[in-house]
């Protein structure tokens, strides 16, 4: 049986959490023998802002993650489970040295720390963390708190002081077929 959206009645795959057509949190509730999908509101403290672009795919074992910064620059990089990554500037006066350095970019015109964020790796689930920056990351428009992990998905937009990137995670196997 698949999942019918409450918001928008489309059927999605058994298991799914958000509705792939409109983005919408599916929660599923155990009523005696009957399923239904509970939607939460928009004022719910429990209801996360997921953009109707956001991907849910996971990150496979043979995906890499792609940093896109405008129109043309991109910056892949691979992750392994148990792994992170992370971006900033690299300081030639200090040992800091970011796994993806943005000092061509002039990332330092736009607020960006010498170590902003790391992007984590736990099995298919990547998390983002900002660093303790000067001028804070954004997760699809929302602050991180410094230190605290959140979800990161396929198309997530992220913004590190004034500069924006999307991640995507390009699995190898399909850009093969």
């Amino acid at each position: 049986m698949n999942n019918v959206c409450s918001r928008c009645q489309h059927e999605n795959m058994v298991g799914a959490l958000i509705c792939e057509n409109c983005g919408a949190l599916l929660i599923v509730e155990q009523s005696g023998r009957t399923k239904k999908t509970r939607q939460f509101s928009p004022g719910e403290d429990t209801a996360p802002s997921i953009p109707v672009e956001q991907g849910t795919r996971t990150f496979e074992a043979s995906a890499k993650l792609s940093l896109q910064f405008g129109e043309s620059e991109e910056r892949m990089v691979e992750l392994v489970d148990g792994g992170e990554v992370t971006v900033g500037r690299a300081d030639r006066h200090t040992s800091v040295q970011p796994t993806v350095n943005l000092n061509d970019l002039r990332a330092w015109e736009y607020g960006v720390s010498r170590l902003h964020i790391a992007i984590r790796r736990s099995g298919p689930d990547l998390y983002l963390l900002d660093l303790g920056s000067t001028n804070g990351t954004f997760l699809n428009g929302a602050r991180l708190a410094p230190r605290e992990p959140a979800p990161l998905h396929h198309k997530d937009r992220v913004r590190l002081g004034r500069f924006e990137m999307v991640v995507s995670f390009i699995d190898d196997e399909e850009s093969d077929g």
